[in-house]
């Protein structure tokens, strides 16, 4: 994004490895923005068990907060387990699941640019280096 688009449109460039991990941020009033393609199990293997669920619609949620804006993402499975609908996957087997499904990703705000790639590399980096690789 260009500096006079910034200038126009108010949307603040984001560097990719600008996220983290935080249980404790406030999402309150974050909506789904987008969505990215990923494996569950690479998910708890990388980031550990989710410790957030609705117990209804979501089976799982990870919070993440952008480091220099403080902007709290969302990362979750919707509607995908037998907590919405009874013919879904069981969440125990959801998160087992070694092949890509979407999960959505919410914000406050639409500063959720460059996230969907910060997620996957960063799964990557955590995985290589569980397997003994560096990056």
């Amino acid at each position: 994004m260009s500096d006079d688009l910034i200038k126009k449109t108010g949307k603040m460039k984001m560097d990719m490895n600008e996220y983290k991990l935080n249980n404790s941020i406030n999402t309150g009033g974050t909506y789904r923005f987008s969505e990215v393609k990923l494996k569950p199990i690479e998910l708890i293997l990388a980031f550990g068990k989710s410790e957030h669920t609705d117990n209804y619609k979501v089976s799982g949620e990870y919070f993440f907060e952008h480091i220099e804006s403080g902007t709290p993402i969302t990362l979750y499975d919707w509607k995908y387990t037998t907590l919405y609908e009874s013919d879904g996957v069981k969440p125990s087997d959801f998160w087992k699941l070694d092949e890509e499904v979407i999960f959505n990703i919410g914000s406050k705000n639409s500063y959720v640019f460059g996230f969907e790639d910060w997620i996957k590399q960063e799964i990557k980096n955590r995985l290589d280096i569980m397997n003994g690789e560096e990056k």
